[in-house]
């Protein structure tokens, strides 16, 4: 469990305060969870059909503009 200064947390932030005295709340930490081996892939594909779709829209605007 962690201390976070109550405020910050209300805001939506996650500021440490392990100070006495302070308004803090008390949350649990969550397990940092990454992408696994099957996702990145997918990912990839996915940006690279983006830069695709933004090279077309270069090359078509420079006919236009030409």
């Amino acid at each position: 469990m962690t201390l976070i200064d109550k405020s910050c947390f209300e805001r939506g932030c996650a500021c440490y305060d392990n100070r006495d005295g302070y308004d803090t709340v008390e949350v649990i930490r969550r397990k940092w969870v990454g992408l696994d081996e099957t996702t990145k892939p997918d990912i990839r594909h996915q940006t690279e059909a983006f830069f695709a779709g933004v090279q077309w829209a270069e090359t078509r605007l420079k006919e236009l503009n030409s």
